[in-house]
């Protein structure tokens, strides 16, 4: 019977519409529902849905929050709080892929085993999903969706470098505040978007940004899902999260979905990382193609459970799937709650029957919004277990008792979410069907201590992490309107915009109290600050080690010219750092091969041809090889070379290093939009080896572009380099890989 309904699977990347496809799809019909993952997400919905038909007919179902007129046609809800029970004409369930989710997975399997509209359904999501659909969903048409917009990878951008528009993406409160803070040192300041947040302040800081009054978003993995905001980039400040108790690799779905939040509608997006973060050239074109990593397996929790007693809710709880495409889930919150309530004598008493075993499963679904951990998670279900067998539901002295201590504006932030978390937790008790013995009271009440939190919480974030002045006098380091700030040099254009107000110290003083990324570097070696010129770089005893001149003022004493020298070579190590990576910190514990590997790549400042460093590469042993992948080497086909080399920055320092050391008479600029070009007497292949291009034939061509041209189809890889088929041609046979071309997708 659940068949019968006409099921289409829209698979594909986002930016897509397929959220909009689906929703614009329910309005055709008489009723429908859509189970959404986010909260935020829901509510975002939920407004457009009230714009368009009125507040009427639409419901919002969440854990925290219930919307439902008497006589509602359409349905928003949380994929976990879907009245899956009401008859509609229409279903979707997005982000489906989520159904690999180790903690929320089970619940996403179930919406697409038994979630059906009576004429049609959709499931939105990953393409990673179109496997386990066919096994799942055998009748579902699966339809694959191309992204409106061109999505590019950049590289690696530092943080004072990223361009206006941009969002970066961490996987902790703790480094979410540590990235906003430099944001407003450096850039004007930031607006934060974080799951934890409440509507309410998101849409608040989600405003900030929209509007323009900041030019920078700081994000958790929650900007994922279904936000829609006008980003043009996104960088990844990490690929890993503490999740479920571990710390673990982000899923290929997971970073796709994360990148492809750049771009809009039919604007280009952008994608990066943020040092030391990096992405491999496989990983880095696969998510540029919407290519994920296929999901094998959905995670299972069986929905017929036996409550007769602890015994047989547990035993029903761990049944093993009986088909293919499903595997058990490992315990999630709920259940781990249940396994430590079992050994309570108190709760174990009380359970002893299917009732109160099944009111008390009901209580161990209590979300964790605390994230409290599962001890303490466990004491509260306990605490309202308890409250609801000796009184048959939760008093309103009760609840008194708990939301009163949080009805305070005052502390830290963390104070501040901490106390929307719990405020949730009992928006949630009362919004449970006969729980609260003043449900409606305890709503409004709860409701009321949200939004004042929610405002002071928007307060703290703009106090802490806005520059409210930064609009008025420019903002600081920035580039002009039309130079691309992700340009090696961009930087030294700002200057147009006029440097601060110079102090009435001298130069020499104010430069030694600098921070080292106070200090510039010119394109012709030239350190200056705030566009003042402090010294020059001049040749060392190799690229990636050169000396510093500093400039004599009248009247400086040798002393402070001294010290001018040192913080300028300070400077100069610190570039040469950057550019590094991983490899300028090689000490003697590590083995001989990877010495070897290091010097040899430092020699060219970071990336050489493979066929000259082959040798040592094999000789390195798999775990060190791995060790030096994890840590940002990358192992191509025509190079090795250092993630943190290739990024914008460190290919404008690579040039500068190039001129300084070959003493050219020119110097040499990078055009990232070029990243094929001829060497000439001005600038010989000696020079664009150092600044990271590999000689091809008389061409030279940058190695970072040329390894993800290489994993391309040929007119895609033609494309990527900005050369003609026939020039394609010409420098897959330098490389000895003409017969790679032939066929009908050659040039």
């Amino acid at each position: 019977m659940l068949e019968a309904s006409s099921i289409t699977a829209l698979l594909g990347p986002t930016n897509t519409g397929k959220t909009h496809r689906a929703v614009e799809r329910m309005l055709q019909h008489a009723s429908g529902m859509i189970g959404l993952p986010l909260r935020l997400l829901a509510r975002e919905v939920y407004d457009k849905l009230v714009a368009r038909v009125g507040a009427d007919r639409v419901a919002l179902v969440t854990g925290e929050e219930k919307r439902a007129p008497r006589r509602a046609d359409y349905w928003v809800a949380t994929v976990e709080a879907m009245p899956v029970t009401r008859d509609v004409d229409f279903v979707a369930i997005d982000e489906i892929q989520l159904a690999e989710h180790d903690g929320r997975g089970h619940t996403f399997t179930a919406r697409l085993l038994d979630a059906r509209g009576r004429k049609e359904t959709y499931f939105l999501g990953s393409s990673s999903m179109s496997g386990v659909l066919s096994t799942l969903a055998p009748t579902a048409r699966q339809e694959t969706t191309a992204r409106l917009s061109r999505l590019r990878y950049v590289g690696a951008t530092e943080l004072r470098d990223l361009p206006p528009r941009s969002a970066v993406v961490a996987f902790s409160a703790a480094r979410v505040y540590e990235l906003a803070e430099r944001l407003r040192a450096r850039r004007g300041g930031a607006a934060v978007v974080m799951g934890a947040l409440s509507p309410r302040t998101r849409n608040a800081q989600v405003e900030m940004f929209q509007s323009g009054e900041v030019d920078y978003l700081v994000a958790t993995d929650a900007i994922g899902m279904g936000l829609n905001l006008d980003v043009a980039h996104v960088s990844l400040a990490a690929r890993q999260k503490f999740d479920g108790g571990k710390l673990r690799e982000l899923t290929d779905a997971e970073l796709a979905q994360i990148a492809g939040r750049a771009g809009r509608h039919v604007s280009e997006g952008t994608f990066g990382v943020l040092p030391p973060a990096f992405l491999s050239p496989e990983a880095a074109l696969g998510i540029e193609l919407g290519h994920v990593r296929p999901v094998r397996a959905a995670w299972y929790r069986s929905a017929q459970l036996d409550t007769s007693s602890l015994t047989s809710l547990r035993a029903s709880l761990r049944e093993p799937p009986r088909r293919a495409g499903l595997r058990l889930v490992p315990p999630p919150v709920d259940e781990q709650a249940l396994e430590l309530l079992a050994r309570r004598a108190d709760v174990a008493r009380l359970a002893s029957g299917s009732g109160a075993v099944g009111r008390l499963w009901e209580a161990c679904k209590i979300p964790d919004f605390r994230a409290a951990g599962a001890d303490s998670h466990a004491a509260l279900v306990a605490e309202v277990f308890l409250e609801n067998e000796a009184r048959g539901g939760l008093s309103d002295a009760w609840l008194d008792a708990r939301v009163a201590r949080l009805d305070d504006e005052g502390g830290s932030l963390d104070d501040l979410l901490d106390r929307l978390a719990a405020v949730r937790t009992f928006t949630f008790l009362s919004n449970r069907e006969g729980w609260a013995a003043s449900p409606d009271l305890w709503r409004e009440r709860t409701a009321a201590i949200e939004d004042r939190l929610s405002d002071a919480l928007h307060a703290r974030l703009v106090e802490r992490f806005v520059e409210r002045q930064s609009k008025r006098r420019g903002g600081r380091a920035r580039a002009r309107r039309g130079v691309d700030p992700s340009h090696p040099f961009a930087r030294l254009a700002a200057r147009a915009d006029g440097p601060p107000a110079a102090p009435d110290a001298p130069l020499h003083e104010r430069a030694l109290d600098a921070a080292l990324d106070e200090l510039e570097l010119e394109a012709d070696g030239l350190i200056t600050l705030h566009g003042e010129p402090l010294g020059r770089l001049t040749r060392g005893p190799r690229p990636s080690r050169p000396d510093v001149a500093p400039r004599v003022h009248d009247g400086v004493s040798a002393d402070t010219t001294a010290r001018l020298s040192r913080k300028l070579a300070a400077f100069a190590r610190a570039l040469a750092r950057e550019v590094l990576g991983p490899l300028g910190q090689v000490g003697d514990d590590v083995p001989a091969s990877t010495r070897a590997l290091a010097h040899a790549l430092e020699a060219s400042l970071g990336s050489a041809p493979r066929r000259e460093v082959a040798r040592v590469v094999e000789q390195l042993e798999p775990a060190e090889r791995e060790r030096l992948e994890r840590e940002g080497l990358v192992f191509g086909r025509a190079s090795v070379h250092a993630a943190s080399s290739v990024a914008p920055r460190a290919l404008g320092v690579r040039a500068v290093l190039a001129t300084v050391a070959l003493g050219l008479s020119r110097p040499l600029i990078i055009d990232l939009d070029r990243p094929v070009v001829s060497p000439s007497i001005d600038a010989p292949s000696a020079a664009w080896r150092l600044a990271g291009h590999l000689d091809v034939g008389a061409l030279a061509v940058r190695a970072d572009a040329l390894e993800l041209a290489l994993l391309e189809a040929p007119r895609a890889a033609a494309a990527r380099l900005s050369v003609s088929g026939p020039e394609l041609r010409s420098l897959w046979r330098a490389m000895s890989l003409e017969h790679e071309l032939d066929g009908p997708a050659g040039p």
